[in-house]
């Protein structure tokens, strides 16, 4: 019989402190999650925010992403394998639903987001709204 241990149960202040620097440096905090979620990576630009999402072997059709309150949620329902024959020993693969969601920073655009699905991995970008870019001022010679 296998039994699956949490040798990393210990990091979860360490967690806690993650969530407080992307909060410090992205000007959004990560809202409450469900226990399941996807694995993420954000990174921002002068042109906007962009969130990559590992979702190996969910379908794109099954991802749902939406906006609320400036609230950006995606949320997906990955089909658990089906058994043939005998019984399952390990799985470390997840199966059924699951949510994400971050808060967004007021400085970006909540009604330009766009989403693709590449392998597996979710590309979101959120870009900033048009009057808070920086924008370069010509001078004329006259």
């Amino acid at each position: 019989m296998l039994v699956r241990s949490y040798p990393f149960a210990d990091f979860l202040p360490l967690e806690r402190e993650l969530d407080h620097l992307v909060t410090r440096t992205f000007g959004f905090p990560r809202a409450v999650q469900p226990n399941a979620s996807a694995p993420v990576a954000i990174t921002s630009d002068a042109d906007g925010v962009t969130l990559r999402a590992e979702l190996p072997g969910i379908d794109p059709a099954a991802v749902s992403i939406a906006v609320e309150n400036h609230v950006l949620t995606i949320s997906a329902e990955s089909s658990t394998d089906k058994r043939e024959n005998g019984q399952m020993r390990l799985r470390e693969r997840r199966g059924g639903a699951f949510s994400q969601s971050l808060r967004l920073a007021e400085d970006l655009d909540a009604d330009s987001i766009s989403a693709a699905s590449d392998n597996g991995v979710l590309t979101v970008r959120i870009p900033k709204r048009p009057e808070v870019k920086p924008r370069q001022i010509t001078v004329k010679v006259s």
